[in-house]
């Protein structure tokens, strides 16, 4: 996947970096990419730093406050 193609996964920055993961694992799984929501929730979980995990998560799906439009399916 090129990476001016990621997914939008829309959060807020209240949100736990488990739940970031969640959502977007499920965006991925909508966008028929379960091979990589699964190796993105493993490195999430083997990551203990939440900064580096957010960053992780990033390499997967663009991550989008909630106070930005964007189009959703």
């Amino acid at each position: 996947m090129n990476y001016n193609e990621l997914p939008d996964c829309v959060i807020t920055d209240e949100v736990s970096v488990i739940e970031i993961m969640r959502k977007a694992s499920q965006v991925l799984e909508k966008h028929n990419l379960d091979d990589q929501a699964k190796e993105l929730c493993y490195r999430v979980i083997m990551c203990d730093d939440k900064y580096i995990a957010r960053e992780i998560i990033s390499e997967y799906v663009n991550i989008v406050d909630e106070s930005t439009e964007v189009l959703t399916i």
